[in-house]
């Protein structure tokens, strides 16, 4: 179930952040180094908390209920 998910959720992140009103992607770098700045990645340990909560719990106590909503909707989330 995490390795099913990992792969969605791969296959639907962007490449680069992108504007939330228009979609258009951006360069955006950091101003203090140059850095190009990534939009946030989950890592796959964050897919096998979800998984594991699902299996073995009733629920997971998130501050993340957006990403864990998508990626796994049929945990309850406290």
């Amino acid at each position: 179930m995490a390795g099913r998910a990992w792969t969605d959720y791969v296959r639907r992140r962007p490449a680069r952040p992108a504007c939330p009103q228009c979609g258009i992607a951006q360069d955006v770098r950091c101003s203090s180094c140059d850095a190009s700045i990534q939009p946030r990645q989950h890592v796959l340990s964050d897919f096998v908390i979800g998984a594991h909560a699902l299996v073995q719990a009733d629920r997971l106590l998130t501050r993340d209920r957006g990403y864990y909503a998508t990626y796994v909707p049929e945990l309850k989330l406290g």
